[in-house]
């Protein structure tokens, strides 16, 4: 999603606005939820990969194109600060509840590793 600051904005580091998010669940059957900075949202997706880790901390993934169908809606009756998404059952650990019920997940971003894991814990509890 396009940031609510005016400017010039690098895609490579993940945003509380999406960008450069890597996160391997992302996949069919996933649903994303971002902030929504301005008028409009100016939504863009790229950088699709074959295969990765979380996070793409080494730096290398395995690049490559891709067609992909995502289906947008404003959600005026939901709030998120930093990307969030939902699983559908059974693509993490495979434990019964996961099997059961899928996934809930609130990620926290930002250049402190430890605020940013507050962020998440803080808005699971939310």
């Amino acid at each position: 999603m396009a940031p609510s600051e005016p400017g010039r904005h690098s895609i490579v580091p993940p945003s509380r606005w999406g960008g450069n998010l890597d996160i391997k669940h992302l996949t069919t059957g996933a649903t994303l939820y971002l902030p929504v900075g301005v008028e409009g949202a100016r939504f863009s997706l790229g950088d699709t990969h074959a295969a990765q880790g979380d996070g793409e901390v080494c730096g290398t993934a395995i690049e490559t194109a891709m067609d992909v169908v995502v289906r947008l809606s404003a959600r005026k009756d939901l709030t998120v600060d930093a990307p969030q998404y939902d699983l559908p059952r059974g693509p993490l650990d495979g434990s019964v509840a996961d099997r059961i019920h899928g996934s809930h997940v609130c990620t926290g971003v930002g250049s402190d590793l430890l605020e940013a894991a507050r962020d998440a814990v803080r808005a699971t509890i939310a």
